[in-house]
């Protein structure tokens, strides 16, 4: 026992206690969303319908823009693009994205597909530059956003530029929780006071209109969109993920109770 207390004592065994404690929470809290993520994806049929309902769901439908906006590659229409750089190694230098809220057209129905996706798309472009004097205008402006992609302007070499987008009027694969609500619509009408200060009064109409919404939901943090079919099964995090729910607390239990000992013994030997 008191070797054990000694040892605990010792700079190196609270340092390690510390780091249990401290490694315990984040290793929970990833086991945990591993687990609701397989649960979720797991409960997903594997085939994409075409009919919008209440809750989890797989569909697939045409993609309906709401504002424009185009894939700095290929110059077409799109609702999302992704872009990844390479060396001329064909090493990863960095990557950038940029989305937009869009209109899934499905059977029965539209549904609202908002920002905060993960992808899963197809290259559809992809280009080789000698320098990067070669950019347009606009992907020097998108590469000057990411720190990574701003290196690249002032060195030397060629690069490659590989493009995923998702297209206006092409099939989209979504996962995600079908929702029904409804979207109040204001109009002010100015009119004028019948009072003595003649001062101007609002006043506002509100017209509910029902509209679908797909986005994140439970186990999901995400929505996940793609331009090819999706196996949500496949998707679902590795098991050995899910066990930080259980050791993770375990971790930081075993670091408690070795800095408890350490306190105890700094007690006895203080009295």
């Amino acid at each position: 026992m008191y070797e054990s207390l000694a040892y605990a004592a010792t700079p190196a065994g609270t340092a390690l206690a510390v780091a249990c404690v401290v490694a315990g929470g984040p290793w929970f809290a990833d086991g945990l969303r591993a687990l609701k993520a397989r649960r979720a994806l797991r409960g997903l049929p594997r085939e994409a319908g075409r009919v919008l309902h209440p809750g989890p769901l797989h569909a697939r439908g045409r993609v309906v823009l709401e504002s424009p906006m185009f894939a700095p590659l290929s110059g077409r229409p799109c609702a999302r693009f992704e872009l990844e750089v390479r060396d001329h190694g064909g090493r990863f230098v960095g990557a950038l994205h940029d989305e937009r809220d869009f209109l899934l057209e499905l059977d029965t129905g539209v549904a609202q597909i908002g920002g905060g996706l993960v992808g899963r798309l197809g290259i559809t472009d992809e280009r080789t530059y000698g320098s990067a004097a070669e950019l347009s205008e606009r992907l020097r402006a998108l590469f000057r956003r990411e720190p990574e992609l701003r290196w690249v302007l002032g060195q030397p070499g060629s690069f490659t530029v590989m493009e995923r987008a998702l297209f206006a009027g092409t099939e989209a694969h979504v996962l995600g929780c079908g929702l029904r609500g409804a979207v109040q619509w204001h109009e002010r009408v100015p009119m004028l006071r019948t009072g003595t200060d003649d001062a101007p009064w609002e006043e506002s109409l509100v017209e509910p209109v029902s509209e679908w919404h797909i986005g994140p939901c439970e186990g999901l943090d995400h929505a996940i969109v793609s331009d090819r079919p999706l196996e949500p099964q496949r998707l679902a995090p590795p098991v050995w993920r899910t066990h930080g729910a259980l050791l993770g607390p375990a971790l930081t239990l075993a670091g408690l109770l070795e800095l408890a000992q350490a306190a105890g013994h700094t007690l006895e030997g203080g009295l």
